[in-house]
């Protein structure tokens, strides 16, 4: 059990690859949730605002709109947090007026749904949230999705593990099930507009991201996943033309990011997951000391592995000098790679690069720094003293920081 410190924060030593569950019990009997994935190497950091300028109290209706009495077992869940990550999940409960109440949300937007002590989905919908009190309505039903799981000859697959949840770049919701001994498992409640499910088992294999539009969705139909394990995700990792061994990779859904699971690379830099069905998969590199890379790769029944090219780290220490003597302090330098067309400034937004105040600068002696940056050429603007844009190239080598120095006009 971690606890959080002064700052909000739960910390960990040397953690992963591989996921970890964070429960917080917060002063006004609500909970909050959250499954993220550590990668491998460092510390790592999970954060919880208490300091949140937006409340929520939710209450129940019928399909007239009249109050529906939740009872003391069910509770109210706002799954909430950054696109295309896990997010957090806060849990109320319901008091004796009928109503949950949130005091602290930190996000503006979420998935609300209403939980019975079942599991079962009593309704949901999305919400947007204006600061202060928000009073929100959840009608009870929704449409409900009944799945199930065959193998190839039609026998239904019983204990497949199921993963329903909003695409990647949608809300941080997901619901995991399992199906009974006839393959069969039902979703309830369900109050976006679709949804993707993947069905994996260990004997059958995986299928990711079926698509359900759920504005179409007659909730008599059922959602047929046949798991057909003919396929085998393949891929080698390579820098230039070296293999890249023991390196931490994630094969996931497409759509989703749901996690088939974590693997390494062999001596050949080659990792592979089967059986599978066909289809698209993405793979995501992420070791330390190499590029965080993504990339789409075709499960196939060949044995030929897709390439994927990764890139190891280094680090720039840019000296600036100038033939007039005037100062290059303070001068704002740009980054941009020759392979790929990506700058520096694209990644510092996105969080995969840190630099002091958030955008690369000349120190008081012309000196820029910059580390964990993948290693090749890269065009290099600079707004000189004059105004003018001054460019030049240079080539940081992975490993230790490449030394370089750079004359002004």
């Amino acid at each position: 059990m971690k606890e959080l410190d002064g700052s909000g924060l739960v910390q960990w030593e040397g953690a992963g690859p591989g996921m970890t569950f964070v429960r917080l019990f917060l002063p006004d009997e609500t909970q909050i949730f959250r499954e993220e994935f550590l990668r491998p190497g460092g510390s790592w950091e999970l954060g919880f605002s208490l300091e949140a300028d937006r409340s929520m109290e939710v209450s129940l209706t019928d399909s007239l709109g009249k109050p529906f009495l939740p009872n003391a077992t069910c509770t109210a869940r706002f799954s909430q947090g950054r696109r295309g990550h896990n997010g957090v999940t806060q849990v109320a409960p319901f008091g004796e007026g009928g109503r949950a109440r949130f005091n602290w949300v930190s996000t503006a937007t979420g998935y609300l749904e209403v939980v019975d002590e079942a599991g079962q989905r009593l309704g949901a919908r999305p919400v947007s949230l204006a600061q202060g009190v928000n009073m929100i309505d959840v009608v009870t039903g929704g449409t409900q999705v009944r799945v199930s799981v065959e193998d190839p000859e039609g026998n239904p697959v019983g204990g497949a593990a199921l993963d329903a949840r909003m695409e990647a770049d949608g809300l941080p919701w997901f619901q995991l099930a399992s199906t009974d001994a006839q393959g069969i498992h039902t979703f309830t409640g369900l109050g976006m507009k679709r949804v993707f499910i993947s069905a994996q088992h260990g004997q059958f294999g995986a299928k990711s991201d079926v698509e359900v539009d759920l504005e179409r969705w007659n909730g008599e139909d059922t959602l047929e996943i046949v798991l057909d394990p003919r396929a085998t995700i393949l891929v080698r990792l390579l820098d230039g033309k070296d293999p890249l061994p023991a390196a931490n990779l994630r094969f996931l859904g497409p759509q989703t990011h749901h996690m088939l699971g974590v693997f390494s690379t062999d001596a050949q830099g080659i990792a592979k997951y089967g059986p599978v069905c066909g289809g698209t998969y993405l793979a995501s590199v992420e070791q330390p000391g190499v590029w965080l890379t993504e990339q789409l790769v075709e499960a196939t029944e060949t044995s030929q592995p897709v390439d994927i090219q990764v890139r190891r780290l280094g680090g720039l220490a840019l000296q600036l000098t100038s033939a007039s003597q005037q100062s290059v302090a303070g001068i704002a330098v740009e980054l941009e790679s020759v392979e790929t067309g990506s700058k520096l400034s694209e990644w510092v937004a996105r969080g995969l690069v840190t630099v002091p105040d958030g955008a690369l600068f000349t120190g008081g002696t012309g000196l820029a720094q910059v580390s964990g940056i993948p290693h090749g050429e890269y065009q290099v603007r600079i707004a000189g003293p004059s105004g003018s844009l001054v460019a030049g190239r240079v080539t940081v080598r992975p490993g230790p920081v490449t030394q370089v120095s750079l004359a002004i006009p």
